[in-house]
């Protein structure tokens, strides 16, 4: 009598451990630092005293900044998604609108850094939403 085939340890497949997806910006963060840089070019300016100046641009970004603005932007982000949960909360609602996310940037903000944010914020979506709403919809 044959004994029924069991399968080696080689090709039983052993399945692997999700990692636990966190959330990181250092990509963004660097690639902005990097469009400010590229602004912010080498010029010359006249000196009251004869002949120029000249300004170099800031040259660089550490990791351990770049890893503070990381944690500046993760902190502010779960203070802004919180305030706004609780205000969908408090209005009965089930979905984020625009509305309480705007009511938390002006809470969670100071006054001329939230309004300017929402500003900001505001053109953003406006933007958004002219350069991709479909030709039919506009006629």
């Amino acid at each position: 009598m044959e004994k029924p085939s069991t399968p080696s340890k080689v090709a039983q497949k052993i399945p692997k451990k999700k990692k636990k997806r966190v959330e990181n910006y250092e990509m963004y963060i660097y690639r902005v630092h990097q469009k400010v840089k590229n602004r912010l070019r080498p010029r010359e300016i006249d000196d009251p005293e004869g002949g120029s100046l000249f300004f170099p641009p800031v040259m660089g970004i550490s990791r351990k900044a770049i890893s503070i603005m990381n944690s500046f932007v993760t902190d502010l982000f779960e203070r802004l998604a919180g305030e706004a949960s609780m205000l969908t909360k408090s209005a009965k609602t089930e979905t984020f609108t625009s509305w309480p996310i705007q009511k938390a940037l002006k809470l969670v903000l100071p006054y001329e850094l939230g309004e300017f944010a929402e500003r900001r914020g505001l053109e953003a979506v406006n933007r958004f939403l002219h350069d991709y709403t479909p030709l039919d919809e506009l006629r």
